[in-house]
C-alpha cells in the first residue's frame, strides 16, 4: 500500500491511539497531527512516483526498541504519498500503527508542507530573520559559540566537523558557567518573545482594524501559550465541525486554560475575503469560546487576499486558521 492508501483507511482516532501510546510526549500536541493527517489524505500525489520505497523495520538504542521509517524524511510530501511502504524483518504492525509511525516521522520538521519548507529555509546559512526577537536570540547565540570557537571561525555560521570538540570544553570557572547560564536563560526568553510577536503581527496584518497597542500585555507576560490550526476539511462546509472537533477531542482546549486563574485570551479566526465566515459559523465559534472560557476574551475575525498566487505560503482556499494566544501566570 501507498501512504495516502494507508492514511484514507483508518480514522485520526484510531491513529492518535498510537501517537499517544508510542509518543507520549506528544499527547498534548495532537491537534498538529489532526491536520497534518487530514493534509495527507486530501493532498493531490506526485505525477511521477518515487523510486525507492517507504522501508519500516525495527531498531535497538541499547535496551531500547522503536520503529523506524526509512525514506521518509518528510521533504516533498506529494512525492512521498507515491511511495510504497513495506515491512521489513518480518515486522507486524497493524494499519494504524503503521499510519501512526508514518505521520510521526513525516512531521518532524512541521506538521504542514509551508511549515517544513520555512523550517528548512531557516537552518540554511545565509537565513536572517526578519524578527527582532530572533534576531536578537541568534546575535547572542552567536556570541556563545564564537567564545569557543578559535579565533578564524568566529562568526561563521557553519563549523567543520573537526571542531565540534570545541562544543564540550573542559570545565571551566564558575564565573564563566554562570555566564552561559544567564545567556541561555536570554535566549529563551527571547525565543519565547519571538513567537509571540509572530502571533501578535498575524493579528495585526489578518484583520486591519486591531491595534499593537491592545497586545502590548502579551509581551509583558511571564507565560504565554500559543497554538493555531488550520481545517482540512474534505466536506468545504464543515470547516466549523473540523475545528470545534478537534478543539474538544485533541487540544483539550477547555480543560487546558481551566487550569489557570487571572489569564487573558485572544483569538483569531481568519478566512479568504471570498469565503467568509456565515453569521452561523460565527455564533457557533463564539458560542464555544464563550462556553469553555471564563476569562477576558478577545475574538477576532481576520480575512487574507483572495488574490495570492497559487503556490503562496498557506493556501486558505474555504478553509479556516485559528490562532490562539493565552496569557497566564503559573
Amino acid at each position: 500500500m501507498k501512504i495516502q492508501e494507508i492514511m484514507r483507511s483508518v480514522s485520526f482516532d484510531e491513529v492518535a491511539e498510537i501517537l499517544s501510546r508510542d509518543y507520549p510526549e506528544m499527547e498534548h500536541n495532537l491537534m498538529a497531527f489532526y491536520e497534518a493527517f487530514h493534509i495527507l489524505r486530501l493532498m493531490k500525489p506526485a505525477s511521477e512516483e518515487s523510486d525507492c520505497v517507504l522501508e519500516i523495520s525495527r531498531e535497538y538504542d541499547g535496551e531500547k526498541s522503536y520503529i523506524s521509517c526509512r525514506f521518509c524524511d518528510g521533504g516533498d510530501w506529494p512525492l512521498q504519498l507515491t511511495k510504497d511502504v513495506v515491512l521489513k524483518d518480518g515486522l507486524e504492525l497493524s494499519v494504524r500503527e503503521v499510519a501512526a509511525h508514518i505521520l510521526w516521522e513525516m512531521t518532524f520538521y512541521g506538521n504542514t508542507p509551508e511549515m517544513i519548507e520555512r523550517t528548512f529555509r531557516e537552518m540554511m546559512p545565509d537565513f536572517v530573520s526578519s524578527n527582532p526577537y530572533r534576531q536578537q536570540a541568534d546575535r547572542l547565540l552567536q556570541t556563545q559559540t564564537d567564545h569557543l570557537l578559535p579565533k578564524h571561525l568566529k562568526g561563521s555560521k557553519t563549523i567543520p566537523e573537526e571542531y565540534c570538540e570545541f562544543f564540550h570544553p573542559k570545565r571551566r570557572k564558575r564565573s564563566k558557567r554562570k555566564r552561559e547560564y544567564r545567556q541561555d536563560k536570554r535566549i529563551e526568553q527571547l525565543e519565547e518573545l519571538a513567537h509571540v510577536h509572530d502571533a501578535v503581527c498575524r493579528f495585526l496584518n489578518e484583520c486591519r482594524t486591531e491595534r499593537k497597542s491592545d497586545y502590548e500585555h502579551f509581551y509583558k507576560a511571564s507565560n504565554c501559550f500559543i497554538r493555531h490550526c488550520q481545517t482540512r476539511s474534505e466536506n468545504p462546509d464543515g470547516r466549523v465541525d473540523f475545528l470545534l472537533d478537534g478543539l474538544t477531542k485533541y487540544e483539550h482546549f477547555a480543560e487546558r486554560i481551566a487550569r489557570h486563574e487571572n489569564a487573558r485570551l485572544a483569538v483569531l479566526f481568519t478566512t479568504a475575503a471570498k469565503y467568509p465566515l456565515t453569521a452561523e459559523e460565527r455564533q457557533r465559534l463564539e458560542d464555544y469560546f464563550n462556553k469553555v472560557s471564563t476569562m477576558e476574551t478577545r475574538i477576532v475575525y481576520g480575512t487574507v487576499n483572495d488574490d495570492a498566487p497559487s503556490d503562496a505560503e498557506d493556501p486558505i482556499g474555504k478553509d479556516l486558521k485559528w490562532l490562539a494566544l493565552l496569557e497566564f501566570s503559573k
